[in-house]
């Protein structure tokens, strides 16, 4: 985790809130997704609304949750080349697709 959380902060400077459930999927915690819990608590952390956040992940999870919360989200593919299949478009507006963690920078970075 705090690889990917330096890599992801070498890319895009420092990130103001990283939100993290430890639980297994079969726990039974709420924050675990595709539940909001976990993008809301970081909205509130942030003092934001959740439709001023965006959300970068790669599993479909990552994208529910987010869109649950109503905040924005740009999907990247699976690092494993073995899972990236193929997936159909986004068609929902707040859901963006990237290649990489560059190209997502690019997207949230004027």
């Amino acid at each position: 985790m705090e690889a990917v959380q330096a890599r992801a902060e070498a890319l895009l400077g420092t990130v103001d809130v990283w939100a993290v459930c430890p639980h297994g999927a079969h726990d039974g915690c709420p924050c675990r997704m595709p539940a909001p819990a976990l993008v809301t608590a970081a909205c509130r952390s942030l003092g934001l609304p959740p439709s001023r956040v965006t959300v970068i992940g790669c599993d479909d999870s990552v994208v529910e949750a987010a869109l649950a919360a109503g905040a924005h989200v740009i999907r990247l593919p699976r690092p494993d080349p073995a899972h990236r299949l193929p997936r159909p478009p986004c068609l929902l507006t707040a859901c963006r697709a990237a290649a990489g963690p560059e190209e997502a920078a690019g997207l949230l970075l004027p």
